[in-house]
């Protein structure tokens, strides 16, 4: 039976490749990391073997010849992996070499999640399960860096005057930017190098969160919610399941967003807004005959009905 690596592809990217060689300490590329015998690396293979990768998975992450990765094996007393060959993973968002070799360097370099994720053209979220599937060793986040290579993210906080002039790269999305066809200021806030959005705004801390939901009582569809707000669809969604927006009936799904018509909407459906006990910064939408618990009541363990 092959062994079960997640979303692998044998296939080298060479959008990564100068950076991956350089990140990791190659002369050239296909050669043995420079590192390879460094104690960093045993951790590494010691989670990898404990996950139930084999020999052939564990040298396409770290990018090292099979002889290397036995040496290392044996000099630090690690169980040996096995050697079932290794599944490789399809479609077009698997994790390639170039990708890995991203990974094991900025771990092992102590670079910031997002960092790594930028690099890779990947979420970080994405970067987390990553290194969690493998076995990674955690590490302490007040060693944590942002990668040299990578423009680092503006605190919102920041005086115009000492922001860095720079125009934006278009993986890195701007830290702040007003949400476009509102009426009132809406401002869209992203942190952790502009993958992460923040939901809770400055002095209204509904006032996004609100605003997403009447665009999903509107009928707006989720997929035109984050073309409009310039954001990913995931996020869209899982936002509007941490709101508890009701699935609306699908007649009522439009590409268009009408305040009114979601007005309109809540009041015939029956539902009414309401905050989260453990984080009055939060909403959620409850129906008005069933007194419910907000999700973020529920994982934060409290009991008390809003």
């Amino acid at each position: 039976m092959p062994s079960v690596f997640p979303g692998a592809s044998a296939a080298p990217s060479s959008r990564h490749k100068s950076s991956a060689v350089l990140a990791a300490g190659y002369s050239r590329q296909g050669e043995v990391p420079v590192a390879a015998r460094a104690p960093g690396y045993a951790p590494l293979v010691a989670g990898m073997i404990s996950q139930g990768l084999g020999i052939e998975a564990i040298c396409f992450v770290l990018t090292m010849a099979r002889e290397v990765l036995l040496d290392l094996v044996v000099d630090h007393g690690l169980p040996s992996p096995h050697d079932r060959p290794m599944r490789a993973g399809s479609g077009t968002r698997a994790w390639r070499q170039g990708d890995y070799a991203v990974l094991v360097a900025g771990w092992l370099q102590n670079w910031q999640a997002a960092g790594i994720a930028q690099t890779i053209g990947r979420s970080k979220g994405s970067v987390w399960a990553k290194a969690r599937r493998l076995g990674f060793p955690r590490r302490d986040r007040r060693g944590l860096v942002w990668p040299a290579a990578l423009p680092k993210p503006v605190p919102l906080d920041t005086p115009a005057g000492q922001q860095d002039t720079q125009p934006q790269s278009p993986s890195c999305p701007p830290p702040r930017q007003r949400v476009p066809g509102t009426a009132e200021e809406i401002f869209l806030n992203r942190k952790r190098g502009g993958s992460e959005i923040i939901w809770v705004t400055p002095g209204e801390p509904h006032l996004l969160q609100r605003h997403v939901s009447m665009r999903r009582f509107s009928g707006q569809r989720p997929g035109k919610i984050a073309e409009a707000l310039g954001i990913s669809l995931r996020a869209v969604t899982s936002m509007l399941w941490w709101l508890q927006v009701p699935k609306l009936p699908r007649e009522l799904d439009t590409d268009d967003y009408d305040p009114g018509l979601a007005q309109t909407n809540i009041a015939e459906l029956g539902y009414r807004e309401a905050k989260c006990v453990s984080n009055p910064n939060y909403i959620f939408w409850q129906h008005r005959m069933q007194r419910t618990r907000s999700r973020r009541d529920q994982k934060a363990g409290v009991y008390a009905i809003a």
